[in-house]
């Protein structure tokens, strides 16, 4: 019997002493963080700073700044502090992800970039490309009224409500072609500061499309945004002049 207790507690030692030469995992001493987490920028700013504070082994780790979506939102690092530089190149759908890592992936720390937008001027405009004077008719945008016969080419609708905000734009301008389907439209606009304003929405939102200029103007493919029903469409803001002699501002849309 004792020589039996005794195995079982040679036993014991043996695993014992095995289980206590398995290497421990090595933690890391040291850590990275940042002061915000969250950022709100508006497009086209630029140089928004984000500062690290760095921990412990951190200090003398090499690190590299990574943004989730370069094209939203660029970091660039700055040369003293390891400091990240933000520029925002696009309106988010959803936050970028801006990280600044460890060369060895030992720690990191995350920031998420949200990118608002100056305007929202042509937020509800809709282009009807190959509607019919009755389609057109029977979803008028809301405000406006019929300027001309109801089977003109083209077909304008004009603001009902001229001195109120909701009517920024003041007429809607549909034009057709030989079947009598919608090919182009015009938006018009209250002056030179709501003109602005479109060109602020569209390049923030669109990339330029460089085979689609007319007249020196400038046109942004709006063909992936879901919001346009037409596809292979553009749009562009233009400057021109009435009978009078007076300036016209407005949004040209059509096909590329």
């Amino acid at each position: 019997m004792k020589k039996l207790s005794l195995s079982i507690f040679l036993i014991g030692i043996i695993f014992t002493s095995c289980g206590g030469n398995d290497p421990q995992p090595q933690l890391p001493t040291g850590s990275v963080e940042f002061d915000n987490t969250s950022i709100t920028m508006v497009f086209g700013q630029q140089d928004v700073i984000i500062t690290p504070t760095f921990k412990g082994s951190a200090e003398k780790k090499p690190f590299d700044w990574t943004s989730s979506d370069a094209d939203v939102v660029s970091v660039r690092t700055l040369p003293i502090g390891l400091k990240g530089a933000l520029e925002a190149k696009r309106i988010t759908r959803e936050p970028v992800k801006i990280t600044l890592q460890a060369k060895d992936g030992s720690m990191q720390a995350t920031c998420h970039v949200t990118v608002k937008e100056r305007s929202i001027i042509l937020a509800n405009v809709r282009y009807p490309h190959g509607k019919n004077h009755t389609e057109i008719r029977q979803n008028a945008p809301q405000y406006y009224e019929l300027e001309t016969e109801a089977d003109a080419n083209p077909l304008i609708y004009k603001s009902t409500l001229p001195d109120d905000p909701k009517t920024d734009i003041t007429h809607y301008v549909y034009y057709f072609d030989n079947n009598g389907k919608v090919n182009s439209m015009q938006v018009l606009l209250k002056g030179e500061t709501l003109a602005n304003s479109a060109i602020e929405y569209l390049e923030e939102r669109y990339p330029i499309c460089p085979n689609a200029g007319e007249g020196g103007t400038q046109f942004y493919d709006l063909s992936s945004d879901e919001l346009q029903p037409a596809k292979n469409t553009v749009a562009g803001v233009f400057q021109t002049k009435s009978d009078a002699g007076t300036d016209i501002f407005g949004v040209k849309y059509k096909l590329k």
